[in-house]
This record gives structure tokens, sequence and C-alpha cells, in this order.
């Protein structure tokens, strides 16, 4: 199985895409666009890890490529 870290996803500049798209400044306004709590998002931050869950149901709410939130490709 492939570990996130193989996939080299940067859950900083994930979060920096996701405040560009919906004009927010604050990781607080992240974690409420992606349906988690704050110290949800800062354990994941933390942690290099990845709410993927959230990520995904985020991209089909708001019709955003995964491979732009992930990678920046457009």
């Amino acid at each position: 199985m492939t570990d996130y870290k193989e996939l080299k996803l940067d859950i900083n500049k994930i979060i920096g895409r996701i405040k560009t798209i919906n004009n927010v400044k604050r990781d607080k306004d992240v974690a409420e666009l992606l349906g988690i709590d704050q110290r949800n998002l800062a354990t994941h931050k933390s942690r290099h890890g990845m709410p993927f869950n959230s990520l995904f149901r985020y991209a089909l709410k708001h019709k955003v490529s995964l491979d732009y939130l992930f990678w920046g490709k457009t």
C-alpha cells in the first residue's frame, strides 16, 4: 500500500490552495470549509497527514479538481 508521504502531498500547500479558492486567510476558515474542527486540522498539519474524506467532499461540493488541490495542476 502506498504511504501518503510517497505521494509527495504537502498539506500546507493544499490548505493554501483552499484559502485562495475561497478567498479566506485563516486555517479556521479552511477547517470550516472542510467540515472539520480547527483542532482536527491542526493535528493533521502537525502529523503531516491528510483529512482525505473531508478533502474529497470539499472538492465535490466546490467543483474543484483533486489534481489542483493535491498538486496544483489545472
